[in-house]
C-alpha cells in the first residue's frame, strides 16, 4: 500500500545524518535529528529541522535502542525512520518495531534483514541460488570437534568470521591449525559481545584478492536492478579506506556474471531497498565469491551516485512509500570514474590511534578542472568535537572525472587543498596511497595496505629531531611578536610552557618544555634573535638560520634545510611535513609527564590512551614479556588497537578483564619488573 512520507527521523548521527537531511531538503521532506549527550552541538543536529537527545554518549545507551528512536518518532510525527549505516541499521528489530509502531522503515523487510543477517544463512540461500561462495563450513554443528575438523577439510590459511558480524569485527586469520582453537575462542567471544551469536563461519583464505561489490535496488513490486559496481579492495582490518567506481581492470565477462548473480540473490529474498551483494574476486583462478550482503545505504553510496547521476536516497525514499522503481535496467548508465577518501581523525603512524578533541578550522579548497567534479560529506565544521565514542571517520572527499586518472589527479588535489587544524588525521597516508604504483595501475588486493607504512620512509629520530626545532622556534617567533607588541602588560599570560630570559648586554633565550605525541617530555633551549637561532636539545646544538612564510617554517643549518607547517592553538602545535605529522604540546616543567611513551606509567605499566573496551587480555601476572609483545586489546572508535610493551619486564599485576569499560589514562596492567 502506497503511503507518503512527510517527515523523516533519522535514526544516526555524523556525516550520514547530514547527507540523509539534505536529500530531505531537496524533496521537501521534513527531517528530524537524534542526538546523544556528546552529540548535543553537532553538525547533523543543525542540519534538520527538529532534534530530539536520546541519551548519554554511549551508543549502548541511545543510538542503539529501539525503543527510544520509536518514541522520538512518535513524538515528532514522524512517518518514517532511515537509519542510515552502522548502529542498527541491519537490525530486524528496529525494523519490526517501525511496522509495530505504524512508521515506515527506510530500508528493506525484517524477514529480508534476517535472511542476510546471518553469514550462514546467507551462504546457504547464496549457494541454492546458483551463485558462488568462498569453499569453507557453514554448518548448524558449531561444536569445537566439528570445527577443527571443518579446518582441516577447508585448510590453512583461513578465515574465522562471526556469523553476525559486520563492520570489520569478529574475523581472524589463522595461519596453521596449532592456532585455530585460540583463535575461535577470540572470535566466539567477540561475537557473542558485538553480536549476541557465538557462530562461526570458516572460509579458504585468498591472500590476493579484490574486494567488488554490486549495489541493487529493489521495491516492492518484484523489481530488482544493478546500479553497476564497486572496487573496495584498500581495506585496512577489514575497513574500507579507499573506494571507486566502476570497478577497474574486470572483464565484462565477470561484471556481467556479478550483476546476474546479484539481481538474482536480491529476488531470491524479496528485497525492496538499497542493498549491496560483496564478493571475493581471485585474480589468479578468475573466480569471484560471493560474501556477504550488506542491507542498508553503503558508507560508498556517493561514488555510483556520481557515475550514475542518481540520488539513492531519494531512490530509498521513493521505494519505502511503496512506489515502482523510476526506470528499467537499460536505462540505467555508468558515466566516467569516482574516488572515495575516508578522512579518519587518527594516527597512522601510532598504529591509527584515533584522535580526539576539537576541530579549530576546517576548509576544502578543491579548484577542479575540466572533465573534474569535487563533493565532500562530512558531520563536521569548525568547533566540532570529536570524541572517543563512536567512528573516527569525519568526512569522505570524492571526485568525478572523465575517466580513472582525471578522478586520482582531482582527489589528490582536493586532498592537498583540505584542511583539519586541530586534530591529527590521515591526509598525507590517503595521499600517500593514491600516489603508488600499485593504486595507478589498479593492482591493489585486500592486503595492500598490510604493509603499506609510508611514514617509515622518514627517519623517525630526524623527522622527531625537525619538529621539536620546528615547534621551539615557532615559540620564539611568538614571544619575539608578543614582546614587540608589549605596552607594560605581561607578554606570557597566553604562553604557556614558554618562559624568555633576557639579561643586559646578552641575547634572549627561550626555555621551551615539550611532551610529544607518544607522551615523551623535552627541553628545548634556543638562543639568539630575529631569524638567527642556536638550539639546545632535542639532539641538536646547531645554529639555524630562520623565517617565517605564512603558517609554514624554513630552517637551514649549514648545507641542511627543510620545512615545515606549524599551527598553533593555544600549548598545542601542530608540525606537518610530508606524510609525517606530529602534535606537541608546550607544558610547565612542573607538569611533564614521567613516562617512558604513549602507554607508560613508571617506565613500563600500561594506560588506556583513550576511552574504550576490553577484548582481550592475553597476560597474567608474573608473564615475562619482551617488547612489543600484545598486552591489552582495547576497541575504541569501532577500531581494535593492540597496547603492546614499550620495553622487556615481567607483568606485576593485571587489573582489567575482557568486557570492562576503560576511562582513558586508567592503569591496566602494571610491571612488577622494568628488566
Amino acid at each position: 500500500m502506497a503511503r507518503v512520507i512527510n517527515k523523516i527521523l533519522i535514526a544516526n548521527r555524523g556525516e550520514i545524518a547530514c547527507r540523509i537531511a539534505a536529500t530531505c531538503r531537496s524533496l521537501g521532506i521534513g527531517s528530524v535529528a537524534v542526538y546523544s549527550e556528546a552529540d548535543r552541538d553537532a553538525l547533523h543536529v543543525r542540519a534538520c529541522d527538529e532534534a530530539v537527545g536520546i541519551g548519554p554518549a554511549e551508543a549502548s545507551r541511545s543510538y542503539l535502542l529501539p525503543e527510544k528512536l520509536i518514541a522520538a518518532a512518535l513524538e515528532t510525527g514522524a512517518d518514517a525512520i532511515h537509519p542510515g549505516y552502522g548502529f542498527l541499521s541491519e537490525n530486524p528489530v528496529l525494523a519490526q518495531a517501525c511496522a509495530d509502531a505504524g512508521l515506515i522503515f527506510i530500508g528493506p523487510s525484517p524477514d529480508a534483514i534476517v535472511a542476510m543477517g546471518s553469514k550462514l544463512q546467507a551462504r546457504r540461500i547464496a549457494k541454492e541460488h546458483g551463485v558462488a561462495t568462498v569453499p569453507g563450513y557453514d554448518g548448524e554443528d558449531q561444536s569445537d570437534e566439528t570445527l577443527t575438523a571443518a579446518a582441516a577439510d577447508v585448510g590453512f590459511p583461513l578465515l574465522i568470521k562471526a556469523s553476525g558480524g559486520g563492520g570489520g569485527k569478529g574475523i581472524r586469520i589463522v595461519d596453521d591449525a596449532s592456532g585455530f582453537s585460540v583463535a575461535l575462542d577470540l572470535v566466539r567471544r567477540e561475537a557473542s559481545t558485538a553480536f549476541g551469536d557465538a557462530r562461526v563461519v570458516l572460509e579458504r583464505f585468498v591472500p590476493f584478492g579484490r574486494h567488488i561489490e554490486v549495489q541493487v535496488l529493489g521495491d516492492s513490486h518484484g523489481n530488482v536492478v544493478h546500479l553497476f559496481d564497486r572496487e573496495c579492495s584498500l581495506q585496512r582490518r577489514h575497513q574500507k579506506v579507499v573506494e571507486e567506481a566502476p570497478a577497474p581492470n574486470l572483464s565484462e565477462e565477470l561484471r556481467h556474471q556479478l550483476f546476474d548473480s546479484s539481481v538474482r540473490l536480491a529476488k531470491a529474498i524479496g528485497y525492496s531497498s538499497l542493498g549491496t551483494v560483496e564478493f571475493l574476486y581471485d585474480a589468479s583462478s578468475g573466480e569471484a565469491y560471493f560474501l556477504e550482503m550488506n542491507t542498508r545505504i553503503q558508507v560508498e553510496h556517493p561514488v555510483t551516485e556520481m557515475v550514475t547521476g542518481l540520488d539513492l536516497v531519494a531512490l530509498q525514499v521513493g521505494v519505502a512509500e511503496g512506489g515502482v522503481l523510476p526506470f528499467a535496467q537499460i536505462d540505467i548508465r555508468v558515466n566516467g570514474h569516482a574516488i572515495e577518501a575516508r578522512l579518519n581523525a587518527e594516527q597512522p603512524e601510532r598504529d591509527f590511534m584515533p584522535s580526539i578533541g576539537r576541530i579549530e578550522r576546517l576548509t576544502a579548497v578543491a579548484e577542479m578542472g575540466h572533465g573534474q567534479r569535487f563533493r565532500m560529506d562530512t558531520g563536521v565544521a569548525a568547533g566540532s568535537s570529536v570524541t572517543p565514542y563512536y567512528d573516527s571517520m569525519i568526512s569522505k572527499l570524492l571526485v568525478w572525472g572523465e575517466d580513472r586518472e582525471r578522478a586520482r589527479n582531482g582527489l589528490l588535489k582536493a586532498l592537498d587543498g583540505f584542511e583539519l587544524h586541530g586534530l591529527e588525521t590521515n591526509k598525507a597516508y590517503l595521499q600517500a596511497i593514491l600516489k603508488t604504483a600499485e593504486f595507478r595501475s589498479s593492482t591493489v588486493t585486500t592486503r595492500f595496505l598490510d604493509s603499506f607504512r609510508p611514514w617509515e620512509d622518514v627517519v623517525p629520530a630526524e623527522e622527531l629531531q625537525n619538529a621539536l626545532v620546528a615547534a621551539a622556534v615557532a615559540g620564539t617567533f611568538a614571544a619575539e611578536d608578543a614582546l614587540k607588541a608589549r605596552h607594560g602588560d605581561d607578554p606570557w599570560g597566553s604562553l604557556a610552557g614558554w618562559r624568555l630570559l633576557e639579561r643586559a648586554g646578552s641575547s634572549s633565550h627561550l626555555v621551551t618544555n615539550i611532551v610529544d605525541d607518544t607522551g615523551e617530555s623535552h627541553r628545548v633551549v634556543v638562543h639568539g634573535r630575529k631569524g638567527k637561532y642556536r638550539v639546545e636539545g632535542a639532539g641538536e646544538d646547531e645554529m639555524f638560520d630562520a623565517r617565517r612564510d605564512g603558517g609554514r617554517i624554513l630552517l637551514r643549518a649549514g648545507d641542511r634545510a627543510y620545512s615545515v607547517d606549524v599551527d598553533q592553538f593555544g600549548a598545542k602545535y601542530e608540525i606537518r611535513s610530508g606524510v609525517a605529522q606530529r602534535m606537541l604540546r608546550a607544558v610547565e616543567a612542573p607538569t611533564q609527564a614521567a613516562t617512558g611513551g604513549p602507554e607508560g606509567r613508571a617506565g613500563l605499566d600500561i594506560v588506556a590512551p583513550i576511552p574504550g573496551l576490553v577484548i582481550e587480555v592475553p597476560v597474567t601476572a608474573g608473564d615475562r614479556v619482551e617488547t612489543g609483545d600484545v598486552v591489552v586489546v582495547l576497541e575504541a572508535m569501532k577500531m581494535v588497537h593492540r597496547l603492546v610493551a614499550i620495553g622487556p619486564g615481567t607483568i606485576g599485576e593485571v587489573t582489567c578483564r575482557p568486557g570492562d569499560t576503560v576511562e582513558m589514562g586508567r592503569l591496566l596492567v602494571s610491571f612488577a619488573s622494568n628488566a
